[in-house]
C-alpha cells in the first residue's frame, strides 16, 4: 500500500535487470528506474560509481518524496 521507488543499475552480475523491472511495473504504487552503470553506481566510495547516473536517481528520489 505504501508507495516504493527503486533504482537498479542497467548492469547487474546478480538477476536480470529488465525481467525484474518487468515484473515489477504490473505492480501498483512501484515506481522503478534503470540507470546506466553497474551495481554501485550512485555510491561515491565505489568503483562504479557514475555521477551522472547518481545525480539522476536522486533528483528522481527528491520528486517522488515530494509528491508522497
Amino acid at each position: 500500500l505504501c508507495p516504493i521507488i527503486l533504482f537498479f543499475p542497467q548492469e547487474e552480475q546478480s538477476f536480470s535487470v529488465d525481467e525484474l523491472l518487468s515484473n515489477l511495473d504490473k505492480k501498483k504504487n512501484i515506481e522503478t528506474y534503470k540507470y546506466f552503470g553497474q551495481h554501485g553506481f550512485s555510491d561515491p566510495y565505489s568503483t562504479k560509481y557514475n555521477e551522472k547516473s547518481s545525480q539522476n536517481a536522486f533528483n528522481e528520489m527528491l520528486n517522488f518524496l515530494k509528491k508522497h
